[in-house]
């Protein structure tokens, strides 16, 4: 399936070329989804988690829909939210009192627009 269609997500600044700007990292990484949603059995595989604020979508196609899809929704879904916080709760240094776990812990409760903080990962409806 991957050779007719995929989606590829690349992390970081690599453009086409493979050119890099010279003040931009040059540690990238790239997620490809191909195939029917079928094959992701777990929720895991069907997500991806950027390490920064800026990725590259590039949807690469080879064929065009058959006559017989006509008029029926092709292609990928990509819904994006942003996450806030994360890496504070994954560094061990910066450790927080119970009272200030509890705070933020209530704090962050409500996902607001597509931002989700305390490391929440979720999507406005």
């Amino acid at each position: 399936e991957c050779e007719r269609a995929s989606l590829s997500i690349i992390d970081g600044y690599k453009h086409d070329g493979n050119a890099v700007r010279k003040d931009m990292s040059m540690d990238t990484s790239e997620a490809r989804f191909c195939g029917s949603q079928l094959y992701y059995t777990e929720e895991g595989m069907k997500s991806y988690l950027s390490s920064g604020n800026r990725l590259l979508v590039r949807l690469n196609t080879k064929d065009r829909p058959s006559s017989s899809v006509i008029g029926q929704r092709v292609g990928f879904k990509l819904i994006w939210t942003a996450v806030e916080g994360l890496f504070d709760e994954l560094n061990p240094s910066t450790a927080l009192s119970s009272s200030e776990q509890h705070r933020r812990t209530h704090q962050f409760d409500t996902c607001t627009q597509f931002t989700c903080q305390g490391g929440q990962i979720c999507v406005e409806q």
